[in-house]
């Protein structure tokens, strides 16, 4: 079996902007961040004891995730232009909620607070250099992959001899977006929130060029690449235009 090496791209980390409001707005920290380091900073106690012949045993007896940014200034961008805007403020005003999405579609979520914020310097002639932190308070919530909800498609021929097409909606209001694969054998389970690669933009209802045979994979996508609904169809000669 191939290696299959995370890419640090393939994370998603996102923000709630509005922590005053009753509804959450996550906001993806990723424009002009080029670096993004988590940490789970643990507390280790060492101890010699008398039945060890002299070496010690170690206990993890506190910790605390962290994640640690930096890159560019992207005047526009929503996370960012928030944290700037706290960037002088103290105590609950610093606090909101974060979300971190592996590649797997795997989740780390929290109560935080934005720490160590610095939205200024660098060289004359560079962009603008920031950091900033996020320090998750208490143990965050750990949620595993699970299975994508299933997107509600029609598969139906093509309208040009030799294509195929599905029908879907996107969630409403999501800026999300419908794509698709044609591959030879079927994928298996595709997580919810894991990172899609590999595949076509789609428009509802447009031809694709198929042969019976292949499974058509069907997408509904966040606009962070990541998947939100998924459907795989073998397709049979009744599903292709003659």
């Amino acid at each position: 079996m191939s290696k299959i090496f995370e890419l640090n791209y393939q994370s998603l980390y996102e923000i709630n902007t509005t922590p005053e409001a009753a509804t959450a707005t996550w906001s993806r920290i990723g424009a002009g961040i080029t670096s993004a380091d988590p940490s789970n900073n643990e507390s280790k106690d060492q101890t010699n004891y008398l039945d060890g012949d002299g070496y010690a045993e170690s206990e993890i007896i506190g910790a605390q995730f962290t994640l640690a940014f930096s890159g560019h200034r992207v005047h526009g961008d929503a996370a960012q232009d928030w944290i700037a805007s706290i960037e002088h403020e103290l105590g609950d005003n610093r606090k909101t909620q974060f979300r971190y999405t592996d590649m797997k579609g795997n989740k780390k979520t929290g109560n935080c607070t934005v720490v160590d914020v610095d939205f200024g310097g660098g060289d004359a002639a560079s962009k603008k250099e920031i950091s900033f932190g996020i320090d998750v308070n208490g143990k965050p919530t750990v949620t595993p992959a699970t299975a994508a909800t299933d997107l509600e498609a029609t598969v139906a021929p093509g309208t040009v001899a030799g294509t195929t097409s599905f029908t879907a909606t996107v969630t409403s209001g999501s800026g999300n977006s419908l794509a698709y694969k044609l591959k030879s054998a079927t994928q298996g389970t595709v997580y919810g929130g894991s990172y899609a690669e590999n595949y076509i933009a789609y428009t509802t209802g447009a031809d694709i060029a198929a042969t019976a045979g292949q499974y058509l994979c069907m997408y509904e996508l966040s606009p962070y690449k990541h998947v939100v609904k998924y459907d795989e169809v073998l397709l049979t000669s009744a599903d292709i235009k003659s």
